[in-house]
């Protein structure tokens, strides 16, 4: 029970004493260094362009069937590659801007509006 007491009365001390050591006013702004911080991931975050899905210039890839993989370019460019062969362009380009597109395969396509296409 002493134990208790004197736990208790150091506690009291060093809160009364802290308490009249505060000061009325924070010392500058604490939180400055954590606010550039979140500003400056923000303006990052901001700076990334999240209208193209995929990686580098590809907006879509598709693998249709077991022989072949096709790829939708940003600037609308159809491509397909044998899966032991090369890069081949094909003739076909898309109809309406890539940003425009939600769902794209090879033979149709899913537009922002709910239109299928199938060019």
């Amino acid at each position: 029970m002493k134990k208790a007491v004197v736990l208790s009365s150091i506690m009291a001390i060093l809160l009364v004493v802290n308490m009249s050591m505060a000061s009325g006013k924070p010392n500058g702004t604490p939180f400055d260094a954590i606010w550039k911080a979140i500003t400056g991931l923000q303006q990052q975050i901001d700076e990334i362009n999240p209208q193209f899905p995929g990686a580098g210039n590809i907006a879509f890839i598709s693998s249709q069937g077991i022989d072949w993989i096709w790829a939708l370019t940003r600037n609308g460019e159809i491509w397909g590659k044998p899966f032991d062969g090369d890069w081949q362009r094909d003739n076909g380009d898309v109809p309406i801007p890539v940003l425009e597109i939600v769902q794209w395969e090879p033979d149709h396509f899913l537009d922002s509006n709910g239109n299928i296409w199938h060019p």
